[in-house]
């Protein structure tokens, strides 16, 4: 049996990367980079990318979502002062996975292959990482003086430790960032060449029609965009700027990336 897991996940612009850096610690870690220009990778050894600690009751319910037991999950870690956003959504057959300004969609085979995994991490995590010390000084205790806690056994009763609820949404999670070195030289090797990206970007809706939107582009470019290709909710009724989710195709189609 190994003691840690790495698994990444590329597309052609977002990889979510999955660390296990010990089946003893009772955590993993989400980690992602984009593609920049001039088709390099974001670089974690550089401090680019963005990296979540998932704790096991995190865990529990990003498995909810990947077994179609919930629809979507979210919750937020606040680090420093600052909070991420961190959600999992159905969309059809595929699932999005949000970290923070990061997207990344999981089509059926890397959606099986990620359950499979997280099921594997949080079966060890769940045999290796929750001994409980306390329940070792407890039972040496016991060995020590029989005869005082046979003549207490009717009032004896041992502390728990504290355990944290397990949460469906909106939960806070006070996030302590460890160092990880992840694979070297990430790249398009395990690249899946039809999965299609997104780019979240800003945009002013000038029109509205049933099946797309007219949006001008910080680069004041206009284009139409189908509605189909747009992966948040957004207010049709707004004049100012604001944020679009879109498929990275449609955007290079019409030069606007």
């Amino acid at each position: 049996m190994v003691n840690s897991h790495n698994r990444s996940f590329f597309g052609q612009n977002t990889a979510l990367m999955i660390q296990s850096t010990s089946r003893k610690e009772d955590w993993l870690f989400f980690r992602c980079i984009k593609r920049k220009r001039g088709n390099i990778w974001e670089k974690p050894s550089q401090g680019e990318g963005k990296v979540i600690k998932v704790s096991l009751d995190e865990l529990v319910m990003i498995l909810k979502v990947l077994r179609k037991e919930k629809n979507s999950w979210t919750t937020y870690h606040k680090y420093n002062g600052s909070n991420t956003q961190i959600s999992l959504n159905w969309q059809e057959n595929i699932i999005w996975v949000n970290i923070g300004d990061y997207s990344k969609m999981l089509d059926e085979a890397q959606i099986e292959i990620m359950r499979l995994l997280l099921e594997h991490i949080l079966e060890e995590k769940i045999e290796y990482a929750t001994i409980s010390e306390l329940n070792s000084n407890a039972s040496n205790s016991y060995q020590d003086n029989p005869s005082k806690t046979n003549n207490n056994s009717s009032k004896q009763s041992y502390p728990k430790p504290a355990e944290r609820q397990i949460t469906n949404t909106n939960s806070y999670i006070e996030e302590e960032i460890i160092a990880l070195t992840p694979p070297s030289n990430p790249g398009p090797s395990n690249q899946l060449k039809t999965i299609k990206d997104v780019i979240k970007i800003n945009g002013v809706l000038k029109r509205s029609t049933n099946k797309a939107l007219l949006l001008e582009f910080p680069n004041e470019k206009e284009a139409w965009i189908p509605k189909s290709t747009i992966h948040n909710t957004f207010n049709d009724q707004a004049k100012e700027s604001q944020l679009f989710l879109i498929d990275n195709w449609v955007l290079e189609k019409n030069s606007i990336t």
